[in-house]
């Protein structure tokens, strides 16, 4: 049996603290998304939705856990803008599929964020602003949306979680309406807008994604 002397001691705990460090950087990073640079090819702002009707596409079922989820494709679908709010859901209705939101805003939008406040809850987006500031209300209901996103792979859904507030994405794939049935019994349709200028309950797009920028890396 090896004793360490009281001399040994500081060289001992410097050691234990270097291979604890060298664990949790293996542990924290065994688990990070792969991406690659995009190639100056940057995030557009200013630029609306793309939408293309797609009746086509045909996307496999996703089994998670009890639950079996059937996909409808209506179209395929890009948007891009300011990430101005971004939501986890661990628990809830589709959370296992869809486990976050993001908020996303573009065009005109963005000059007025200084007096804008965004948040999440309930799979629901909302902001608020000071009467007295210059936003056109109407004008942000049709430049900001609120998606559900889906991940295609693996990989996005590690990617999902690393995108922060105010960085600039963009997120390409599917608008689906999605049908569950868990242990043999149907839920009712997630239904997903296909429109910008809806607002309230049905007005959030459900996005089957198969690419995300988040600024100057893609993942897919």
């Amino acid at each position: 049996m090896a004793f360490i002397t009281k001399k040994d001691r500081p060289l001992a705990l410097v050691a234990c603290i270097v291979i604890i460090a060298f664990l949790v950087l293996i542990f924290t990073t065994v688990d990070d998304p792969i991406s690659r640079p995009s190639d100056g090819v940057a995030v557009s702002t200013q630029s609306d939705p793309e939408q293309l009707a797609d009746s086509t596409t045909i996307l496999d079922p996703v089994t998670i856990g009890s639950a079996t989820y059937k996909f409808t494709v209506k179209a395929a679908y890009q948007v891009s803008g300011v990430l101005v709010s971004k939501h986890n859901y661990p628990h809830g209705a589709m959370s296992k599929l869809a486990p976050y939101d993001y908020a996303i805003a573009w065009g005109k939008t963005l000059d007025w964020l200084p007096h804008l406040k965004f948040s999440q809850a309930s799979r629901y987006c909302f902001f608020k602003y000071k009467l007295s500031s210059p936003v056109d209300r109407s004008y942000v209901d049709k430049h900001a949306s609120n998606n559900h996103l889906i991940p295609a792979t693996p990989n996005l859904r590690k990617a999902f979680r690393t995108a922060k507030k105010n960085d600039l994405v963009r997120v390409d794939g599917y608008l689906v309406n999605v049908d569950e049935t868990r242990k043999g019994k149907k839920i009712p349709t997630w239904t997903t807008s296909t429109k910008r200028d809806d607002i309230g309950m049905g007005a959030c797009e459900i996005i089957y994604v198969t690419r995300l920028q988040i600024n100057d890396q893609i993942f897919e």
